[in-house]
């Protein structure tokens, strides 16, 4: 793998920081920092006229198991759902502080649910030199108010070490590492199998059990129905389950849904923690793989707003998809930028572009928009490619912990470089 740091001027005479890798393969892997320093790390004062303090509780993992409760008409089975719905919900009325914060009583205090997540420079410490390392897929920001989301939970498809961790959703564009190429694919819902831990296969087109995302329920919530049994995954782990349905989608996970009770050692082996097991049968031999999007190249289909349609950014009803503050355009907003693709012969490369959170798109003029990131990636010699996470979360580092690009997170502070925590690290070799 080589790698080198270059300013690209585009045809309309912006000139971007471009850092650009040739690859050949990638991988993935979760990143875990500990409780203590993300609660310190993220717990901040509001950008909104310093009104509150925002408090973030990490919590355990979904695999981790409570005592079966009843929480909200929820059957509550991990403790990370019986911790999140314990914390206040509803926004501190702030009006008797005048938003001051030397009020005698202090600033009031909202706590928010964090997911597992880690920081790509820690992690890039432990990995050889000739490794690159990237932020990559989206995450839920925080955005949403049931209490099985928090903060972090990787959104779409993620599979690392041959294992898929968490399903594709919404038809977005994924890079796929298989034995002896990289290949590029739109997966949705429907292109997975659900392997219960009893043996059971849930098929897309299974005719009795209903596999439900979000995305394919603008509402949030399943819909009512007598004797009907749900049970809500959080990446490969049975969260909580509801009868008569009603259960609220997770904005990263899944709903399964019978349509009466499912068999007592099915409930039972998910109850108690065992895993489900997903598979591709498109792709049956992938080894790794990440789900972002927009596309950007390749398809006979060039860039457009209609790709924001296409890849389930905004589903039918108008409703935007996670990530919710992705602005949703082509032309207007420029930030820090991380796309991959493939050439003619399928080379992998890579590219980060040094700039800003599209928060401050205003007030910067960093970065590059996406349909000029899709001219550098032409301009490279890509002729398919996708584009990742960007904005505050763009980051990059050589193995060993050496940084390529500032990273994009200004946390409202123009000047500021921030390594935002991420739940996963994109390796290339």
């Amino acid at each position: 793998m080589r790698f080198e740091q270059r300013d690209v001027t585009l045809s309309n005479g912006h000139v971007a920081q471009v850092v650009i890798a040739l690859c050949r393969a990638f991988d993935v892997a979760p990143l875990r920092a500990s409780p203590a320093r993300l609660a310190a790390d993220l717990t901040m004062l509001s950008p909104d006229i310093y009104d509150e303090v925002l408090e973030a509780v990490p919590l355990p993992r979904p695999a981790q198991r409570c005592a079966p409760q009843q929480i909200d008409g929820l059957e509550v089975w991990a403790e990370r759902v019986r911790l999140a719905a314990s914390l206040p919900t509803r926004r501190i009325d702030t009006a008797a502080t005048h938003g001051r914060l030397d009020h005698p009583s202090g600033p009031p205090v909202r706590a928010f649910p964090v997911a597992e997540l880690g920081y790509l420079r820690d992690h890039s410490r432990g990995e050889p030199q000739s490794a690159l390392l990237s932020n990559g897929n989206f995450f839920l920001m925080g955005d949403e108010a049931s209490p099985l989301d928090a903060l972090g939970d990787p959104i779409g498809l993620v599979a690392g070490d041959g294992e898929i961790l968490s399903p594709p959703l919404g038809g977005r564009a994924a890079i796929l590492q298989l034995p002896d190429r990289v290949v590029f694919a739109h997966l949705a819902l429907g292109d997975i199998e659900v392997c219960l831990p009893t043996g059971e296969v849930l098929a897309p087109d299974d005719p009795d059990v209903a596999i439900v995302s979000r995305h394919e329920l603008a509402a949030g919530r399943t819909p009512a129905q007598p004797g009907v049994f749900e049970i809500a995954l959080v990446q490969r782990w049975a969260v909580a389950a509801k009868r008569g349905g009603g259960m609220p989608v997770p904005g990263a996970g899944i709903v399964l849904r019978w349509p009466a009770e499912p068999p007592a050692d099915t409930v039972a082996a998910l109850q108690q923690g065992a895993p489900v097991t997903f598979r591709c049968p498109p792709f049956p031999s992938l080894t790794a793989a990440l789900q972002a999007g927009p596309a950007l190249l390749g398809g006979g289909n060039a860039l457009s707003e209609q790709s924001f349609w296409d890849e389930g950014f905004f589903g039918n009803s108008g409703l935007r998809h996670p990530p919710m503050r992705f602005p949703a355009d082509t032309h207007a907003t420029r930030a820090a930028r991380l796309a991959v693709g493939l050439d003619p012969a399928g080379q992998l490369i890579v590219a980060a572009v040094a700039g800003e959170s599209s928060m401050l798109a205003a007030t910067r003029p960093g970065g590059v928009t996406l349909a000029e990131l899709a001219e550098i990636m032409a301009g490279l010699g890509a002729v398919s490619a996708v584009n990742l996470d960007g904005g505050g979360s763009t980051q990059m580092f050589a193995g060993g912990g050496g940084q390529l690009l500032r990273p994009g997170d200004r946390r409202g502070i123009p000047l500021a470089a921030y390594d935002r925590p991420i739940p996963t690290a994109l390796m290339f070799r």
